[in-house]
């Protein structure tokens, strides 16, 4: 990336982050490669066709809360007249994809299809909205008016995984970008059949979510990043396994920063690995710790040093939602319980009905003893193991306070 490229990223981003109200949120970013040869919109994504390419991190369900079941593979690349993009929609059962829409406009959005969402001023207000569907029916609109037409081809393909899109967008009156000019963008996929939604750019409900667009930055010969696993998404340490290389050849290798930061309700953790890029992929690992339970997110990124020597994102992705069950709120909430319980348990008056209770709650203690010995060493567990402890803690929980409203109706 030129120094130029390197600043205006740099400034992007910053204007990006102020514009999501909800703290926390970090857009994912792209950076796109300039290309001198166009891919053939035909549908079917030859080996090799678009090797130099960015590739988006994996989609999330939309929502937020889960991986999608279906993976989304989609690529961008751009030339001096057109932008260009690809996807891979992977599908056990092709052929029972819908594609009801038979015309332009028509009830494409409900069809088994692939949404492009462009910001092109990047100021969140409105965009256009492309779709197409498995069968190569097109909609698009300008914000919800799908009386607006644009031009641009697109192509399809299926196979026994799935089916494949290939989209070609001119630039406006045929002025490509130049190097560091950006766009907001999303893009999302629809598959009625598994009753299933998921979006790059995480969205409660709506792609056309414009507060939660990320950042498609024109950069010319760009690092590029796969993520190949993201890990166990889970309690403890996680691995993810990235491939990095600038498709640049005749550069020699470069500096950079891998980044994994898990956030949580209550804190953040921070993982960076540095490490060399050259023209030639290369595959490496990112350690990364999940040290709380209850919901999470994790987010991989790509920096280089910028202007000033300041960190600038090349690539960052969608934050990956980690579900692990929140079992210390529910452990909190049995020792509440039992709290309370002892305090009126000491107000009863003495004799057999409290010796009696004080024989139950002492059986609660020991019980609420074990689980939390178990739920301090919790990081070890399996999800198997850890959906059992959960489900023990909640019975007890239960158990605890049956016990709290009979010692309260002695008191």
């Amino acid at each position: 990336m030129t120094t130029r490229t390197m600043l205006l990223l740099a400034l992007l981003l910053a204007s990006v982050g102020a514009g999501w109200s909800a703290p926390g949120y970090t857009p994912p970013v792209i950076s796109v490669p300039l290309v001198t040869k166009a891919p053939q919109i035909d549908g079917s994504i030859e080996p090799g066709e678009w090797a130099k390419a960015a590739v988006l991190s994996d989609f999330v369900s939309v929502g937020g809360q889960s991986l999608p079941a279906l993976r989304t593979t989609v690529f961008m690349e751009y030339d001096a007249g057109n932008f260009y993009l690809a996807a891979i929609c992977s599908d056990p059962n092709p052929g029972s994809l819908q594609t009801l829409a038979a015309k332009r406009d028509g009830p494409v959005l409900g069809d088994d299809s692939l949404h492009l969402v462009i910001d092109t001023v990047g100021q969140r207000k409105s965009a256009a909205h492309l779709a197409v569907n498995a069968a190569n029916v097109q909609y698009d609109s300008w914000d919800a008016d799908a009386s607006q037409d644009f031009k641009w081809l697109s192509a399809t393909s299926r196979g026994p995984d799935g089916w494949s899109v290939e989209i070609a967008l001119p630039f406006a009156r045929g002025i490509g970008p130049a190097v560091g000019d950006s766009w907001l963008i999303n893009v999302a996929r629809k598959a009625p059949g598994a009753d299933e939604q998921s979006s790059w750019a995480p969205v409660e409900k709506s792609v056309m979510e414009l507060d939660r667009v990320g950042p498609l930055v024109f950069s010319g010969p760009p690092f590029r990043l796969l993520l190949r696993q993201v890990g166990a998404l889970w309690l403890g340490e996680n691995l993810a396994q990235l491939e990095v290389s600038t498709w640049k050849s005749g550069e020699g290798t470069r500096p950079a920063k891998l980044n994994a930061r898990v956030n949580n309700a209550t804190r953040g953790d921070l993982t960076m690995k540095k490490i060399t890029v050259g023209a030639q992929p290369s595959t490496m690992g990112l350690s990364y710790k999940v040290s709380a339970d209850g919901p999470s997110t994790v987010i991989f990124a790509l920096t280089i040093a910028g202007p000033q020597n300041k960190a600038v994102v090349a690539w960052r992705s969608a934050p990956y939602p980690i579900d692990v069950p929140p079992v210390t709120a529910e452990l909190s909430a049995l020792e509440k319980a039992l709290s309370d319980t002892l305090m009126r348990w000491a107000a009863v008056p003495e004799g057999e009905r409290k010796d009696e209770l004080q024989k139950s709650l002492h059986e609660v203690l020991d019980a609420w003893q074990d689980l939390a010995h178990r739920v301090a060493q919790r990081q070890g567990l399996s999800r198997e193991e850890y959906a059992d402890l959960m489900t023990r803690v909640q019975l007890l929980t239960q158990t605890a306070r049956g016990l709290q409203a009979q010692v309260q109706g002695e008191g």
